[in-house]
């Protein structure tokens, strides 16, 4: 489903040059690092005359690495059409350090109402948001359109999903090439770079769990971890499991609800970012309004006990399929 505050028609079939900004990509270390931008820039390749990336590695080389962009960067904006930011951070500092900003598009990765983190994080995230609505040529955004902005160039659209890699299978074919027992039942904990990232709340999930073998009496089953994985593994993880927990404090989109229901594999989740637009309404799946782990896990056991669905053509029902999102990137660019 995808929506703008201000519809327009494409402008037409002019050479069109994008510049992608991003804090968040694949590196040699981590070769899963931000894999769903690299992803969604890749899908673009078809439909842009020069689809280019620069990349800010902060979490390689330092916080240095956003002043050596801004050398870089302000003289190579101006060979683009539009300078696309997959993050508000970078958004902020392209904004910022540019005289040109007519050509800046920012897309907030995370919830822009976020309230996780310390005093002097969310202060700053909340000054480069506020920044970056004002001055950026277009927004989008991953979950709903927040009420306060009032703006025209705003858009709601999450990333796609490659849904010819993350296709159902045999859920005993994928445990056996997962090395894992055939007796038991898994449920996914996905946490793309580092399993405590503070706002996933994997703590949260271990509780969850020990409250479905106290309480519910299910001895058979057993925690699944997906954490820096290959690309070309991941579909097995979810294929191997009864369903994926998604128990973060925070989120924009995430991508493993998408990728869990393109595999047919149903979704528990507390209610963060665009997630009960995505699966609110599937019988196979439960989304949870508070954070209550007692909560989390009768809305876990009720899912395991329910009979399962063809999830996937709730993608297609919202458009969320990876090359029908770099479809509406395409016209977005040649709105603004």
């Amino acid at each position: 489903m995808w929506t703008t505050i201000c519809p327009c028609m494409p402008k037409g079939r002019e050479v069109l040059k994008i510049l992608h900004v991003t804090n968040a990509y694949p590196y040699n270390e981590n070769p899963i690092a931000g894999i769903f931008v690299k992803e969604q820039i890749d899908s673009l390749n078809k439909y842009l005359d020069k689809n280019d990336i620069y990349v800010i590695n902060a979490k390689k080389n330092g916080r240095l690495d956003y002043l050596k962009a801004l050398f870089i960067l302000r003289k190579k904006v101006k060979e683009y059409n539009i300078v696309h930011a997959h993050h508000i951070y970078v958004g902020f500092l392209l904004l910022l350090f540019n005289k040109k900003k007519n050509n800046i598009l920012v897309s907030l990765m995370s919830d822009p109402e976020r309230k996780t983190g310390s005093l002097l994080t969310n202060f700053i995230y909340r000054t480069a948001y506020k920044y970056c609505a004002k001055y950026a040529k277009g927004l989008i955004f991953k979950k709903e359109i927040p009420d306060t902005i009032q703006r025209g160039d705003v858009y709601y659209l999450p990333n796609g999903v490659n849904m010819e890699l993350f296709v159902p299978c045999s859920k005993s074919v994928a445990k056996q090439k997962l090395g894992l027992d055939e007796n038991k039942r898994y449920v996914l904990f996905v946490s793309a770079m580092n399993l405590h990232r503070k706002e996933k709340r994997y703590d949260r999930f271990q509780k969850v769990m020990n409250v479905l073998r106290t309480k519910y009496g299910i001895q058979d089953l057993v925690e699944l971890t997906m954490v820096n994985v290959d690309r070309e593994l991941s579909p097995l993880y979810y294929n191997a499991c009864e369903l994926s927990l998604l128990v973060s404090d925070v989120e924009g989109s995430p991508n493993s609800v998408k990728e869990s229901i393109s595999c047919n594999t149903p979704v528990v989740s507390t209610d963060v970012g665009n997630v009960r637009t995505m699966i609110g309404e599937l019988d196979a799946c439960k989304v949870v309004s508070s954070f209550d782990v007692e909560e989390i896990a009768k809305a876990v056991y009720d899912v395991l006990n329910k009979e399962k669905f063809d999830l996937r053509r709730q993608l297609d029902f919202l458009g969320l399929s990876q090359d029908n999102v770099a479809q509406k990137l395409n016209e977005i660019y040649r709105c603004l």
